[in-house]
């Protein structure tokens, strides 16, 4: 690389040798990038993929510099003074001239496509290998908490595996991402819409949201749309470290690869054995409460025809007069039981929401991390037991009682 601008030269010089300087072939010219050229760094892995630094910009070639291409979509025209590629992350490190540092996380996948010859961008659907994914341990600078406060600082990396794909189709379009371990068990899935070109996503090392008691479909409101379902959608469980498989899906078209994550090396290394165990139990505990939630779903369901017994028994003295010896109690008694199960602090699901704390230890749980886990285990027997005596005796006797009545059951629920 060389440059001849102090003398009002101005053109692009950049030469390549294979054999160690006793002949040169020019690489770049005026034709193929704007400025001249002030650094340049070949690949160490993939020789065919180039990077070069002009005074107006960055450029990359995938055919050891046949051909140019200006990096046009997240790095601006600027003076390109310097840069290297950082051999454990695989990030192209540059340094300009007036806007300060500029790092591009990953280059793995413009080595595909140079060793590909870019035949790569010819498929449809293309999932590139991903860099290991660490799960970081991470806590607040001393000083300012909170970003408004003043305190500038640029954003970091997330901890998260980044998953680059390529996507060749005009229109955009959604994709689902399925993530499984090594035994084929889903455990993270992601929906996402990508369009045409490279789009980066994130999997944040987690597992799909463990059930949580209470979880139901309230009427109009749908739980998706729940303040607390919004917050309960972000807080799965870390994966165990390992190699996972993760795989692209639109329409008919696929593409897998393969991550793997490890645990903050800083730290001493989890318990991988027990956080299995400890996972599998909270599954198991999952299943009932899956089921819990069902039944909960039915007996809240209820209220819709005791909210209509009621209006009719407002409009019709006689009918409420016929219906008052069965429905009050079991009104009073459908409202208890409601309480019982949904209270706070003391409520049997805020109980059984305990179970949760399987899903977070790195290691065995201490005794009162047990007795939490038990706890919610005969909450969970409690809730049952409460839940299937009222659908399975006391609402049957209250239709059976109503259904004797002058209006019927099918007109209550009109």
């Amino acid at each position: 690389m060389l440059n001849n601008y102090r003398t009002g030269d101005y053109s692009s010089y950049l030469y390549y040798t294979n054999n160690f300087g006793k002949s040169w072939q020019r690489i770049i010219s005026d034709k193929d990038v704007w400025g001249y050229v002030l650094c340049f760094v070949q690949d160490p892995k993939e020789p065919s993929l180039m990077f070069a630094g002009t005074e107006y910009g960055l450029y990359v070639s995938f055919d050891r510099g046949s051909s140019w291409n200006k990096w046009s979509t997240g790095y601006p025209t600027v003076s390109t003074y310097d840069m290297v590629i950082q051999p454990r992350e695989s990030d192209l490190v540059i340094g300009t001239f007036g806007r300060s540092v500029w790092i591009i996380d990953n280059i793995i996948p413009l080595r595909e496509i140079a060793a590909s010859g870019t035949k790569i961008l010819n498929e449809k659907l293309k999932v590139f290998d991903i860099p290991q994914a660490v799960y970081a341990s991470k806590k607040n600078l001393p000083g300012y908490y909170y970003r408004g406060d003043g305190m500038f600082e640029g954003d970091n990396r997330n901890i998260a595996a980044s998953i680059t794909i390529y996507f060749n189709q005009e229109k955009p379009d959604k994709i689902n991402i399925e993530i499984s371990d090594t035994n084929g068990v889903v455990v993270k899935n992601i929906e996402s819409e990508v369009k045409k070109g490279f789009n980066r996503i994130e999997w944040r090392l987690d597992k799909n949201p463990a059930p949580y008691a209470g979880q139901i479909n309230k009427g109009n409101q749908n739980y998706e749309q729940e303040e607390k379902a919004r917050f309960l959608r972000g807080s799965g469980t870390i994966v165990i470290p390992g190699t996972y498989v993760v795989k692209a899906v639109c329409g008919e078209t696929s593409s897998t690869s393969k991550a793997n994550v490890i645990y903050d090396p800083r730290l001493p290394a989890p318990d991988i054995k027990t956080m299995r165990e400890n996972y599998l139990r909270a599954d198991s505990i999952g299943e009932r409460i899956r089921e819990i939630n069902r039944q909960y779903q039915k007996f809240f369901d209820c209220q819709t025809v005791l909210t209509k017994v009621d209006e009719i028994s407002r409009k019709s003295m006689v009918f409420g007069d016929s219906v008052r010896s069965f429905h009050d109690p079991l009104k009073r008694m459908y409202d208890s039981i409601d309480k019982k199960l949904s209270i706070r602090p003391d409520g049997l699901f805020n109980r059984i929401n305990g179970y949760r704390v399987l899903t977070t230890s790195t290691g065995r749980l201490n005794e009162s991390e047990e007795k939490t886990v038990a706890g919610a285990i005969d909450a969970i027997n409690e809730a049952s037991d409460i839940l299937n005596k009222f659908l399975g005796k006391d609402w049957v006797n209250y239709n059976r009682n109503l259904s004797g009545k002058e209006v019927r059951v099918n007109a209550v629920l009109k």
